[in-house]
């Protein structure tokens, strides 16, 4: 029978009503919004990170760098108290020139000083040389090279050369008359600063800020940048302020004074803080005074450079909103396209209930709905696979379930039930694994009778957690007590068990620490080996605290381990010995603060007068209490031992 089948005229069902576009425009919304507004906090918040850093390095580089210059160049009254010293200066500066001592001066500062000279201030006001390390330099008027007043003790200051493009430091100290504090003269130097300069002026990575060096009248004397040199900051300045950087007014050379000055333009970052152009470059700077000398520093750099990595990452931050915007309507587009064989598949069924039948014409992209029925299928066989998997879950949870049973069985033989009783010791034991099966164990067994028994304690951590260090723990503790039981000395019985317990762990890399602590009850003697584990923690009847530290190696490394003796000492009455593993000392609190042996220590310094039992429970109190609600996440093993006063016999 052939069904007969109309023309698709009827429109189709916009995608604007379906599920699809309204969940493509919560996304879109929920995502381009939030995104947008976090782009825009990030750039901001980015920018007042680069402001904050940009004005951070500018200030620091001139601080540090105008403290170099201050260690550098140091005021000259040092050097007058040795220049004093050595040509005797307190019988007064030389009337005339002195050849002799300049040739002096030349043979001690001639490597040191560019020039080292002694001048004199003569009656009519005017300066004369009187004894130099430049010889040529002796009987020169030196008018134009001294600027120190009387007033001034000393005076540090940076000069341009002139012709060769040199900075000098000229140091300038007034030589007063013992007696009657009339100046006398004044002791000249000249230094050369190329060398510390050119460090001080070098750009490097990966801040690369420059420096340049002003003059106190605003004229660069040397900068990073070249073309700045011999420049004025100041729109006007005069030929006197000009001239004021050089050595002396006759080397100064009156043409650069037509060069155009810098600009400064303040910034609103703080004080100090400055804009200027070199060509059409803009650059930000901080100005940098040193008070007792006469000169400034300029540090500064490009604002382009400063701004590089918020443009690139501002650049990021588009391209990576421009590839979500783009995936978005991308989406828009699939979403609208793949809805169209369920659109066309409604339309179809809203015809069809009109009584105007137009069968479903299968769409290239519409294989959900062409194959709706091996899409049920499908779903059968996923719902019989999901209920093998389920049953198969089932019987994994049981053979673990019953694994771990087995797990606590084997973990409640790893700890003994009874406690030896003794009239002449107390004992006391907690215990909580950090999960149901946990690593850590412990043993408590007397050996011998009579005058010849002992006590051993064994407290020991396994690595891991489970069943599986729960079997070789009580594999281990086995071996120990039949080798504690036959050999005399721990030493032999660490060794054997050592060897043994290698064979059967190298495989699976499985280690132990543990120690061993045997009692001697006739003697009070405690004999202790560690095999890695944490030190005892033993409180002398006098309050003394020590920890009982020994050297030896944790077991399931190597087949021997290192051979060390186990160490002695005998215990005095009202003593209280106090074993655990890590979980004691590692315990922490919220703000990952661990429990420690220093907590440990004083706790146990206050455990003066209570038995095993109570000191037990205290600190079991002083742990739960420093880590509060936090999750536990190692085992927990504690052992006391107390040798409590014997009763007096009257």
């Amino acid at each position: 029978m052939t069904i007969p089948i109309h023309e698709n005229k009827y429109s189709m069902i916009s995608f604007t009503r379906t599920i699809g576009f309204r969940l493509w425009l919560i996304c879109v919304a929920a995502i381009m919004f939030p995104l947008g507004i976090n782009i825009l906090q990030l750039n901001l918040q980015q920018y007042k990170k680069t402001l904050s850093s940009i004005t951070s390095d500018l200030r620091e580089n001139a601080l540090f760098k105008a403290h170099t210059l201050q260690q550098t160049i140091p005021l000259n009254i040092d050097i007058l108290a040795l220049f004093s010293e050595i040509f005797d200066l307190d019988r007064g500066v030389p009337a005339e020139p002195d050849l002799a001592l300049s040739k002096e001066m030349e043979k001690i500062f001639h490597s040191t000083y560019k020039e080292i000279s002694l001048v004199k201030k003569e009656a009519d006001g005017n300066f004369r040389v009187v004894a130099s390390s430049r010889i040529e330099q002796l009987g020169k008027n030196y008018n134009q090279e001294i600027f120190l007043s009387d007033s001034q003790p000393f005076l540090a200051t940076l000069r341009h050369s002139g012709s060769d493009s040199q900075v000098l430091a000229v140091l300038q100290t007034n030589i007063f008359d013992i007696s009657s504090q009339e100046v006398l003269g004044v002791l000249y130097t000249l230094s050369d600063t190329n060398y510390l300069l050119n460090g001080l002026l070098a750009a490097k990575d990966p801040l690369s800020v420059k420096t340049a060096i002003l003059s106190k009248n605003g004229i660069i004397l040397q900068a990073t940048d070249s073309s700045l040199d011999l420049v004025s900051i100041h729109k006007t300045v005069s030929k006197e302020q000009f001239c004021d950087v050089f050595l002396r007014d006759d080397i100064c050379p009156p043409h650069l004074l037509l060069r155009p000055p810098l600009n400064l333009d303040p910034l609103p970052y703080g004080e100090n803080f400055v804009s200027f152009c070199i060509g059409n470059t803009e650059m930000w700077g901080y100005i940098h005074s040193l008070p007792e000398m006469d000169f400034r520093i300029l540090t500064y750099e490009e604002k382009s450079i400063i701004f590089a990595s918020l443009w690139r990452r501002t650049l990021l931050y588009f391209a990576y909103f421009c590839c979500v915007l783009l995936g978005s309507i991308t989406a828009f587009l699939v979403a609208k396209r793949l809805s169209k064989p369920i659109r066309k598949l409604a339309t179809a069924m809203m015809e069809t209930r009109r009584n105007q039948h137009h069968p479903y014409e299968p769409d290239s992209l519409g294989f959900e709905i062409n194959h709706l029925g091996e899409i049920f299928n499908s779903m059968v066989q996923s719902l019989s696979q999901q209920q093998s998997l389920a049953e198969k879950n089932f019987e994994i949870k049981q053979h673990a379930q019953n694994a771990l049973r087995l797990g606590e069985e084997a973990q409640q033989r790893l700890l003994p039930n009874q406690l030896p009783d003794s009239a002449t010791t107390e004992i006391a034991k907690a215990y909580i694994p950090a999960v149901t099966v946990g690593g850590d164990f412990f043993d408590i067994f007397v050996i011998g009778e009579g005058p010849q028994a002992k006590l051993f304690l064994i407290v020991a951590d396994a690595s891991g957690k489970g069943v599986n260090a729960c079997a070789y723990s009580l594999f281990l503790k086995n071996m120990l007590h039949t080798f504690l039981s036959e050999l005399s000395s721990i030493q032999e019985a660490v060794q054997q068990t050592a060897a043994l317990f290698y064979q059967q762990t190298a495989e699976s890399g499985m280690f132990v620490t543990l120690c061993i602590y045997c009692y001697h009850y006739a003697t009070r003697e405690l004999e202790y080996y560690s095999c890695g584990h944490n030190p005892a923690c033993l409180r002398a009847p006098n309050g003394d605290i020590s920890f009982l530290s020994h050297p030896g190696m944790a077991l399931g490394f190597l087949p021997e381990v290192p051979p060390h003796p186990a160490y002695t000492l005998v215990l005095e009455e009202e003593s209280l010995l106090v074993l655990y593993t890590d979980g004691v000392t590692e315990a922490s609190n919220k703000h990952g603060e661990m429990f420690g042996e220093e907590r440990l220590k004083a706790l146990v310094a206050s455990l003066t007068k209570q038995s095993a039992e109570e000191a037990i429970q205290s600190i079991m109190f002083s742990i739960k209490s420093f880590v509060k609600d936090c999750p536990q996440h190692d085992d927990i093993t504690l052992l006391v031992l107390k040798i409590p006063k014997e009763p007096s016999a009257y």
